[in-house]
């Protein structure tokens, strides 16, 4: 290729590499891998959604954990969701390890939903889930961090 032929050749830009906050897995086995990333600000309600395109009700929140009691009958929160920690596979991409919940959605009970509070700060990532009732009053919990929230 002559000097010319490259001087006249498109230039191609590059988008920044833009990485997401989360993501939201329906595995063979049937159940649902959440994973939220640091660094990123996860918008809770685009969580929810998520996690609701995937058949999980959920109330999602950021910075703080909201509870209430639950219903006798109810599974043990470990038969609905259970926290991984880290993924190895996000390592081996070359980004820093997500908080990974495998949730179990046909274990959800009729009238109950996911409660999932997370805190955004990189240095102090935490990650709750519980049961709670669907329609019935909340009692919430500050978890507090520096992090944006992107709830708007």
């Amino acid at each position: 290729m002559s000097a010319a032929q490259h001087d006249n050749a498109p230039q191609h830009h590059a988008a920044p590499l833009r990485l997401t906050a989360f993501s939201v897995v329906t595995v063979a086995d049937g159940s649902t891998t959440l994973t939220l990333y640091p660094g990123e600000v996860a918008n809770p309600n685009a969580v929810r959604q998520a996690l609701a395109e995937h058949g999980i009700p959920a109330l999602v929140t950021a910075g703080q954990f909201c509870q209430n009691g639950t219903l006798p009958g109810w599974p043990a929160i470990d038969q609905v969701a259970t926290f991984l920690g880290p993924s190895p596979k996000d390592a081996i991409n070359g980004r820093s390890p997500g908080m990974t919940v495998v949730i179990h959605g046909s274990a959800i009970p009729s009238g109950a939903k996911l409660s999932i509070g997370y805190r955004q700060a990189q240095q102090n990532r935490e990650i709750s889930f519980k049961l709670i009732q669907d329609d019935a009053p909340l009692t919430c919990t500050s978890l507090p961090d520096s992090g944006p929230h992107g709830d708007g």
